[in-house]
């Protein structure tokens, strides 16, 4: 990776922030309500998502109703679907959230559980959210890779990540980051270590161009 390109407790650029947070964290409440995806173990899904009513999430200032999940351990915004195991800046070449991804094709990950559940949490309200549940590796069986995405209703702009189950691929080259499809909005390596039992708060500054 380039030098910049480093672990830090944050990262912030002029069009959007990826933080650590510690406080106001969702409690965890196991499987979504709404099981989309169930196929164990598999490389290359890519699962639909719609937001439900109400829901109006925007990227850089552009209002989205649906975005994807990908085996890769990355969400994007929009109606097309992501392909590809590499993943960084320009891969999906569309506006992504990077959730444990890596630029390689040897240790990418895989998907066996996609759901979604609509609630109202005690901190953020009524929030949609999106549960993967997959592996680190491509090659691997069983689940050690669970994150959820949180969308809040009243706030647009800003979504959560709550890391519930990790597991390191051993390339030291997971990357929590959100991209535009062409350039880091804001990017946080992890170079050694873990993302287990980290929280994240995204937001992405409106009025931006989002390619």
């Amino acid at each position: 990776f380039p030098s910049h390109d480093k672990s830090t407790a944050g990262a912030t650029t002029k069009s959007g922030t990826l933080s650590k947070i510690t406080s106001g964290i969702p409690s965890d409440r196991g499987r979504g309500t709404s099981v989309l995806f169930s196929t164990a173990n598999s490389d290359e899904a890519s699962v639909a998502i719609t937001f439900p009513s109400g829901f109006s999430p925007s990227y850089a200032g552009t209002t989205y109703s649906s975005g994807h999940v990908n085996a890769n351990s990355w969400f994007t915004f929009g109606t097309s679907s992501s392909t590809g195991y590499n993943g960084n800046a320009t891969n999906p070449n569309q506006p992504t959230i990077h959730i444990g991804s890596v630029d390689n094709g040897s240790t990418d990950n895989n998907v066996s559980y996609v759901s979604t559940e609509s609630y109202t949490d005690g901190t953020y309200g009524d929030v949609f959210r999106v549960r993967y549940e997959g592996n680190c590796k491509y090659n691997q069986t069983g689940i050690n890779y669970i994150w959820d995405l949180y969308f809040i209703k009243n706030q647009a702009d800003k979504q959560i990540v709550v890391w519930r189950t990790f597991t390191a691929d051993g390339s030291n080259q997971e990357q929590m980051g959100i991209s535009n499809g062409s350039a880091w909005s804001a990017v946080n390596y992890i170079t050694a270590g873990t993302f287990a039992s980290t929280s994240w708060s995204i937001q992405t500054a409106a009025g931006s161009t989002t390619t």
